[in-house]
């Protein structure tokens, strides 16, 4: 999730890994990890996400920008708490000079620290490594891409709600998606909107593609942009065929009970390396 840290925030969150006691560099991550619940375990912890977030990089960065970044470029400071009952990633992208990294805060559990939270906030960090502030990627699409990295429980929710604007044909209205500043980690809606926007748009072309769509929209506004990468003439023409393409891909009948599912916690402590 992209997101404006308060001073007072930031303070105290650093100041709780004064004393981490697990920690890992490399040209591109710090990595801080508290003893919390995984008590002696804190530093092989931190080598793990460590190669799980430089991994991930690597991943993300060929898959949408044709290449891997720059060692160095956009070095990312994340710090990590252990949770056994939320799950919650935040990213803050370097926007002043003053500032020499981006930061990604996460509080989860232990296997989705290494794995999908951690995915989504390192997708963050490409794309404002590639896309500097001020010239961010639109929210909708930074998040579009990043939730496609999300575990599948919330697949599953957004599906199901997807597949809710299906049968009642009450769909999310794309130009207030596109025109959002920021969206919000609870606004599901907008997510799920959000995510598969991109979907279509992949689907009608290469990833590239979305990502000049997204520059383009920004600057001469979306109608003009979506006819010159897509020949879609209007936001209301995009609304329309992508509605009909929502309705194509959840062409198999609905299930009688739409209700989104509640989250469950879900903490399971990863396998480490064996230790030397």
């Amino acid at each position: 999730m992209r997101v404006a840290f308060s001073a007072a925030i930031l303070a105290a969150t650093f100041a709780s890994y004064a004393s981490a006691a697990g920690v890992a560099r490399n040209e591109n991550f710090s990595v801080y990890v508290p003893e919390t619940l995984i008590p002696g375990q804190a530093q092989r912890f931190a080598e793990l996400l460590l190669e799980r977030a430089q991994k991930y990089r690597a991943e993300i960065a060929k898959e949408w920008l044709g290449e891997e970044l720059p060692a160095g470029a956009g070095r990312t400071t994340i710090y990590v708490e252990i949770s056994s009952v939320e799950d919650v990633g935040l990213t803050w992208a370097k926007d002043t000079a003053e500032r020499r990294s981006h930061t990604i805060w996460l509080k989860t559990s232990p296997r989705l620290a290494i794995g999908e939270t951690l995915k989504h906030e390192v997708g963050h960090a490409v794309f404002a490594t590639r896309y500097p502030s001020p010239n961010r990627l639109p929210s909708w699409v930074e998040e579009g891409i990043a939730s496609g990295y999300d575990d599948a429980i919330r697949k599953d929710g957004r599906q199901q709600l997807l597949r809710s604007w299906v049968r009642t044909g009450r769909a999310a209205r794309l130009d207030e998606v596109l025109e959002t500043s920021d969206l919000r980690s609870f606004d599901e809606y907008s997510y799920a909107a959000a995510t598969s926007l991109v979907g279509f748009l992949v689907a009608r072309g290469e990833r590239e593609t979305v990502l000049r769509f997204a520059e383009d929209g920004q600057r001469s506004g979306w109608s003009a942009a979506l006819a010159a990468h897509y020949g879609i003439q209007s936001v209301d023409e995009l609304q329309t065929q992508w509605e009909a393409w929502l309705a194509g891909s959840f062409a198999a009948p609905a299930t009688a009970n739409m209700r989104l599912p509640t989250r469950p916690v879900r903490y399971t402590t990863p396998e480490l390396p064996a230790a030397p």
